[in-house]
């Protein structure tokens, strides 16, 4: 045999046509063997393979130049492609994966080297041809189900229609304990970047072993089924600048983060859940792996971009699920168009600078000791529910005037606003009519309130003291500044409501009033 001495060899040398059209299953598996005895490189020279049967291509390096290897094959072969093995590399390659017996799926390209390192999937594509009747695809992408690998790196690959684009899974059929009976040794250091997953998602789903040090970055992932990137069991991760979307059909959430799986940043990402899912799931009490360990989890939600469908979808921008998601940070967040903005389970959260815009509730939170701070709430109809006591600290209000909480009936609760500021934009305005300012306590109450009013070169700056005693209403005037022709402000209360009245010069006029709290009010629930 020729060509040794080159350190790679080609399936030609034995026999393949390379044509798309001559079966060169034979061939190509002749030259994988020749090439492990000898520890050579197989390289493809031609543009298309047809292979009909399982290649086993473990244990050596593989490449091409984007050559086509066109896999019609059943699922008694068990999946089209293995690979793998120590500092070993598939680059270049063409995966084009048919299963001809539509309702029963397979693996297309597996890995199930165990406890080897090094390993490169990258520069290729993988996509399926064929599917089952209900429209999934019936045979897989890239998949992991070995243990102990260390230093893998998964990048520039382009995976369509595969459900299963990437998926790392060590997950027993078995109901067993991973801290007694684990599959196999930790993984570990596994990058997986730049890839681009149409209708195919990313998932380190490894409840069954102990996954450490994963990045998951800079990945387009757009999905028909939802969970685009899904973290199972993962521990010191970093899922940072992605694009997440879900078709219409999409479930769950574009990134889900879950059992015990913490000490994570999740920064970056620009997600557009579909109309069914969260943006950010984070579920992380002992799952399926029940993993029995305690930790304090440390893990930062930050500076990602969430876009929904709209107020009336079904969905949350950032959701920490359970009491499990303690001690994290979230923060710099901006979310928009999702039915609830965030909603906080867990401990501990601090929740600080973030956006959130065009949703029917802004704030569910469950525990007392989360932090809200420095938030803008823009277009918001609510702006919290919870039943517990709450401090929401020097926040913005823009159009999202209503911040009377909505509470658990069966139990007494504060909400304490401290130094926010409301501001109503376009707000339409005649002379003397009473228009509406804040929402008000439904108790006693005892503040000091600013109000601005201005369009143009119009303006009215009023401080009040405003007091309730649960019998007599009284707003006293501190000090007032006017500019141009509108007139002193009068402040009554209309149930729950502050309205406020002025004279104006002219017909109606649009204006923008903002009200600012100086201290702190109490709604008691």
């Amino acid at each position: 045999m020729n060509g040794g001495f080159l350190g790679y060899i080609s399936a030609e040398m034995f026999g393949a046509k390379g044509d798309g059209v001559t079966d060169d299953t034979k061939a190509i598996n002749d030259a994988y063997n020749f090439a492990r005895a000898n520890r050579m490189d197989v390289y493809y020279t031609s543009s298309a393979y047809l292979i009909t049967s399982i290649i086993n291509g473990t244990g050596v390096n593989s490449f091409g130049n984007m050559s086509r290897l066109i896999f019609k094959v059943n699922p008694t072969t068990g999946c089209a492609f293995r690979w793998g093995g120590e500092g070993c590399t598939v680059n270049g390659l063409w995966f084009d994966l048919y299963n001809t017996v539509q309702n029963t799926a397979m693996q297309g390209v597996v890995n199930s080297v165990n406890n080897v390192k090094n390993q490169n999937f990258t520069n290729n594509k993988i996509n399926t041809n064929t599917f089952m009747s209900n429209g999934d695809a019936n045979i897989y992408g890239l998949w992991f189900d070995s243990t102990g690998i260390e230093d893998l790196y998964v990048a520039n690959n382009g995976i369509d229609n595969c459900k299963y684009g990437i998926q790392i899974n060590n997950q027993s059929s078995q109901d067993i304990d991973v801290d007694i009976s684990p599959l196999g040794n930790p993984s570990k250091n596994i990058i997986i970047e730049n890839n681009r997953l149409m209708d195919a998602a990313i998932g380190i789903n490894t409840p069954h072993i102990f996954c450490s040090n994963v990045i998951v970055s800079k990945n387009i992932v757009k999905s028909k089924y939802g969970l685009e990137i899904n973290l199972a069991h993962v521990t010191n991760y970093k899922v940072i600048d992605n694009i997440c979307e879900g078709d219409i059909s999409a479930i769950d959430s574009n990134i889900h983060i879950e059992d015990v799986s913490y000490n994570g940043i999740i920064s970056g990402n620009e997600l557009k859940p579909s109309a069914n899912q969260d943006g950010i799931r984070y579920i992380v009490a002992p799952g399926v792996s029940k993993d029995s360990r305690n930790f304090n989890d440390s893990s930062i939600i930050t500076n990602n971009f969430i876009t929904g469908k709209g107020s009336n979808s079904n969905t949350s921008g950032i959701l920490v699920g359970d009491i499990y998601g303690n001690y994290l940070l979230i923060n710099d967040n901006y979310i928009s168009s999702v039915n609830k903005g965030l909603v906080l389970c867990g401990k501990y959260i601090t929740a600080i600078d973030n956006s959130v815009k065009d949703v029917n509730l802004a704030l569910f939170v469950l525990s007392n000791t989360t932090t809200i701070n420095k938030f803008t709430f823009n277009n918001c109809a609510n702006i919290i529910n919870t039943a517990q006591n709450i401090v929401i600290e020097n926040c913005r209000f823009i159009n999202s005037n209503n911040i009377l909480p909505i509470y658990d009936s069966n139990k007494y609760t504060t909400v304490l606003y401290k130094d926010i500021s409301i501001t109503n934009r376009n707000i339409n305005i005649a002379s003397y009519i009473p228009y509406d300012v804040i929402m008000l306590p439904q108790r006693k109450f005892d503040f000091d309130i600013i109000i601005i009013v201005q369009n143009g070169f119009n303006l009215i700056s009023s401080k009040y003291n405003i007091k309730y005693d649960e019998i007599n209403f009284t707003a006293t005037k501190k000090c007032e500044v006017l500019n141009g022709s509108f007139g002193g402000i009068t402040l009554t209360k209309s149930n729950n409501i502050l309205k406020a009245s002025n004279y104006i010069d002219g017909n109606n006029q649009n204006v923008t009033i903002t009200i600012s709290i100086e201290g702190s009010v109490s709604y008691y629930i």
